[in-house]
């Protein structure tokens, strides 16, 4: 049996004592020497961005729904995607489609044809404005008139009557905006066109129940392509009465007269008138 003497306790006191302080200062000292290695805080802020199938596209018959609700294959060009892409004709706004090829140039004697899905659409009823029919011949419709371009791929008897099995293409006009706007725009194209645009927009009324849109563009000079040349007069008026709650009128008009020459051949002209 072991007896420990007062000498031997306080040894053994000592070195319990100096091994508590041992494990004390080693957590401590492990600890600052991680806080000065550690990394600075970041913080990374980011948006969500709307999905491109969560925009509102014309459905025909059946209203206005997002690309995921329809029963068709749908494509949606806004108007700030066609300027970002300096668009002039159809078949740049949908050049990146990959069932969309443009079966003739923007500069000839029957330009603004598509065909979709290997199939030429009808030019009395493929093409449309606002859902309604809108003959396709001798012309390139003014882009700079509309708040989006859509594409309705598939059968389209359910949605707009007779058409080619290809598909529909649907012009948006721009609408009255909820607050006073106005827009200028000069742009010059490589061959010495100089094209202006007025864009004019609001509402009138006590209650804002009149709303107004109005676009005007001029375009003269020459153009790259086969060192023709291009002038075109247009002008798109939309107007908005909210009678009621649940009554609305709207008036839809666009002109254009556009005049173009493709190297030393006569020049084609092309004149499009459209009220709705």
């Amino acid at each position: 049996m072991f007896s420990a003497t007062p000498y031997t306790k306080t040894r053994l006191h000592l070195a319990l004592a100096a091994a508590g302080l041992c494990a004390l200062h080693g957590p401590l000292q492990a600890a600052d020497d991680a806080a000065e290695g550690a990394l600075s805080r970041v913080i990374v802020k980011a948006t969500v961005e709307k999905k491109k199938l969560g925009d509102s596209v014309s459905a025909g018959a059946l209203g206005r729904k997002s690309e995921l609700d329809t029963p068709f294959s749908t494509k949606a060009v806004s108007s700030d995607e066609i300027e970002d892409r300096l668009a002039t004709s159809i078949s740049e706004v949908l050049k990146y489609d990959a069932s969309v090829t443009a079966i003739s140039p923007p500069i000839s004697t029957h330009p603004a044809t598509i065909q979709m899905r290997g199939l030429r659409l009808d030019d009395l009823n493929g093409y449309k404005i606002n859902g309604l029919a809108n003959v396709n011949r001798g012309t390139e419709m003014p882009l700079e008139m509309f708040e989006s371009v859509e594409v309705l791929k598939g059968l389209s008897g359910f949605m707009y009557g007779f058409g080619s099995p290809g598909g529909i293409v649907n012009y948006v006009s721009k609408r009255p905006t909820t607050e006073r706007s106005f827009s200028a725009a000069l742009g010059y194209q490589e061959g010495g066109a100089i094209k202006e645009h007025f864009d004019i927009g609001g509402l009138l009324g006590e209650q804002g129940g009149f709303g107004y849109r109005l676009n005007l563009l001029h375009e003269d000079g020459g153009v790259q392509e086969e060192s023709g040349s291009i002038k075109r007069n247009a002008a798109g008026l939309n107007l908005a009465w909210r009678l009621t709650g649940d009554i609305a009128l709207s008036y839809d008009a666009i002109y254009q007269r556009r005049w173009h020459r493709r190297g030393a051949v006569a020049p084609v002209r092309g004149a499009t008138y459209d009220r709705r």
